[in-house]
């Protein structure tokens, strides 16, 4: 008789390492397949690579398989602007009726509802997965084995221009702001957030206006001041380089800066990646670069692989900066991302391990990629 086939899957080496880092993913997108898409997170789902948007990568199940053992559950109300500049969008609005939601409902209600929502699926499981709402409540739950979720936000636009709201987010447990994201929120100066391959494959004309405006605008300054007391951490992703630079001169001495689901300039030339002067910044305020897992964004080759530039990308912030202590994944799954061949869900984030030790990367440092500087940082800069 022929043996079925089987799902490859970690060595018992690459489960230790999982178990005692553990294993982080600081940007996902689980709740915003949840809310778009209705997904059950527990269910059991295939998705495949390339970009289908509402394939679910980032479910509980392929968070188990993939023996992940925090994730940052980034939430994401996306921007009004995306219907309003897509017809399409508008369109699929009367067909998934949280789309239409977008265009007409406060964004930061919208936002509660999304996490309220979100808690109340991890809660169907509660041996399993646990929210962590200040970094001693994560080691608790590490300790304990099950899967622990962050919460981070991604985009200051859900603050409608209140940063008070900060105060809510952060009693809540929010460990994260990503301070930009596709469209101008009168705070920060953002850039193409997309790829231009992939924006060239999207029916829609988007008006970006990128990189308009001061980098940072007075009541931009006021949020950082804002995420500083609360205190929650600071990502630059979305930014523009000036921006960014803004950032780094306004808090660097302060806090730790991180770019959570990002690549390198040197790899793929695009102001939304780093470059040098980033790498030292972010590494002078503590923080750490989370490296993202969607070809375009890593490569410049047209290749649909991740793993092999991973290394290199991650080598070169190494060369760099003098030390592993400064690089993270961030694999962006869910967040609308053309996922990768060799590495296009959960399930399959062992692999980035299996890849750094092949490379004869030594455990410990092994340990702080695939997750140890993430629990720093939580720790110096997390309520």
């Amino acid at each position: 008789m022929i043996a079925p086939l089987q799902r490859p899957g970690p060595s018992n080496e690459v489960v230790a390492l999982h178990r005692a880092a553990p294993f982080t993913d600081v940007h996902a997108h689980p709740s915003l397949s949840r809310f778009l898409f209705g997904h059950d997170l527990w269910g059991r789902h295939r998705a495949e690579p390339g970009f289908h948007p509402a394939q679910l990568r980032s479910g509980f199940r392929q968070l188990e398989h993939g023996k992940v053992g925090v994730v940052w559950a980034s939430h994401y109300v996306p921007e009004r602007e995306i219907l309003n500049d897509c017809s399409l969008l508008r369109f699929a609005g009367h067909l998934v009726p949280e789309l239409d939601r977008l265009r007409t409902e406060d964004r930061f209600v919208l936002l509660r509802e999304v996490l309220d929502g979100f808690e109340a699926e991890v809660a169907r499981e509660p041996g399993c997965a646990e929210v962590a709402r200040t970094a001693a409540d994560l080691a608790r739950i590490v300790a304990s084995g099950k899967v622990a979720v962050v919460h981070t936000v991604e985009g200051a636009h859900v603050l409608d221009g209140d940063v008070d709201r900060v105060d809510e987010l952060c009693a809540r447990g929010v460990a994260c702001l990503t301070l930009a994201h596709f469209f101008h929120n009168e705070m920060f100066a953002q850039t193409v957030g997309i790829p231009p391959e992939l924006l060239g494959r999207i029916p829609c004309q988007f008006r970006f206006n990128a990189d308009e405006g001061p980098a940072i605008s007075p009541l931009g300054y006021q949020l950082l001041e804002k995420l500083s007391a609360c205190p929650m951490l600071v990502d630059v992703c979305h930014c523009t380089p000036r921006a960014r630079q803004a950032v780094y001169d306004a808090i660097g001495s302060k806090r730790p800066i991180l770019a959570t689901h990002v690549g390198l300039r040197r790899f793929c030339p695009h102001p939304y990646n780093l470059d040098e002067t980033d790498l030292r910044a972010i590494a002078e305020s503590g923080g750490a670069v989370g490296l993202i897992l969607m070809p375009q964004w890593l490569r410049s080759d047209g290749e649909r692989t991740v793993l092999d530039v991973l290394w290199e990308q991650a080598s070169y912030i190494y060369e760099c900066l003098g030390s592993w202590d400064h690089v993270m994944i961030g694999s962006d799954f869910d967040g609308f991302t053309d996922a990768p061949d060799d590495c296009w869900d959960a399930s399959q984030l062992w692999k980035i391990t299996a890849m750094l030790l092949a490379r004869g990367l030594r455990e410990d440092d092994v340990m702080k990629v695939i997750g140890g500087n993430a629990q720093r940082v939580l720790r110096e800069g997390w309520a």
